[in-house]
């Protein structure tokens, strides 16, 4: 699916299939507005991904769909930091990837703890299929860990097929910066990461394979529905029901803007048409 690792174009394509593939199909207000991306400096990479992610809501009470381990920096939180563009956080602040602030597709840098910037990837592109696939891993609704994942789903009769072999991503492990990352895919359900994890959306994965997946570590669904407040009976600490509320807020306002925008075109086009037959 991610063949030709050495085109932008091309990875940016499959990283959409990829994503509306696993978590749904995209509204248009999921990503930040067009008039938005175009008044600000980003590389090409980066302006893609904001404009077609960028507001897509996840599955917790705080988080998008790119933060659900670690995080892809809000658009309005963007920072310059020792000359690069700080667009991702490890989810406890301890390292950060930065690129160029502009370009087709610039390198990836990455540092620990407010460390010196230390090389990463040579393409903003390729890292950010790592990413997103790493994140889709912990987004998923199931997830499951052992030692050897793949010998789990062939001896339960699935298809294992390779996805992304051996690319960077930030670690803080024995004085290195990074690891790489392998992923596979089986039967188009299940994604693998370093065969450890196991990710999937379906139903009841247990009953599918049991020696993986168990009934009792089955996560929840939210229970509630991210365009609106967090209901009294789910118990929460504050701090993120007001962060839950803040991210609602950005999903109304980036869809009545949507449908805003969308009103006068239109309306642009009905009032044209109308000269045109008075003509």
């Amino acid at each position: 699916m991610f063949d030709r690792i050495d085109d932008p174009n091309y990875l940016q394509a499959r990283l959409e299939a990829f994503i509306t593939h696993w978590h749904g199909w995209r509204k248009s207000w999921f990503g930040i507005s067009p008039e938005k991306i175009q008044q600000t400096r980003l590389p090409q990479p980066l302006a893609w991904l904001y404009g077609f992610a960028g507001e897509w809501h996840g599955r917790y009470y705080w988080d998008t769909l790119l933060g659900n381990q670690d995080c892809l920096i809000k658009f309005e939180d963007l920072m310059i930091r020792d000359g690069k563009l700080v667009f991702i956080s490890e989810n406890q602040g301890i390292w950060q990837v930065g690129t160029d602030s502009a370009g087709d597709d610039p390198p990836v840098w990455t540092c620990i703890d407010d460390g010196t910037w230390q090389p990463l990837d040579t393409s903003l592109t390729r890292f950010l299929v790592t990413f997103v696939l790493h994140e889709t891993v912990f987004g998923c609704q199931h997830l499951a860990s052992a030692q050897d994942v793949i010998s789990e789903l062939a001896e339960a009769g699935l298809h294992v097929s390779p996805l992304w072999l051996n690319h960077p991503y930030p670690v803080v492990l024995d004085g290195e910066a990074s690891r790489p990352l392998t992923f596979h895919v089986a039967n188009g359900k299940y994604l693998v990461m370093d065969n450890r994890w196991c990710a999937t959306n379906e139903e009841s994965p247990w009953l599918a394979i049991p020696s993986l997946f168990k009934r009792e570590d089955h996560r929840e669904p939210r229970g509630f529905d991210s365009y609106e407040p967090i209901p009294d009976h789910i118990q929460v600490p504050s701090i993120i029901k007001r962060s839950h509320l803040k991210n609602a807020i950005r999903l109304h306002k980036s869809e009545a803007e949507y449908h805003h925008g969308r009103c006068q075109l239109y309306r642009k086009m009905l009032n044209d048409m109308s000269g045109e037959n008075a003509g």
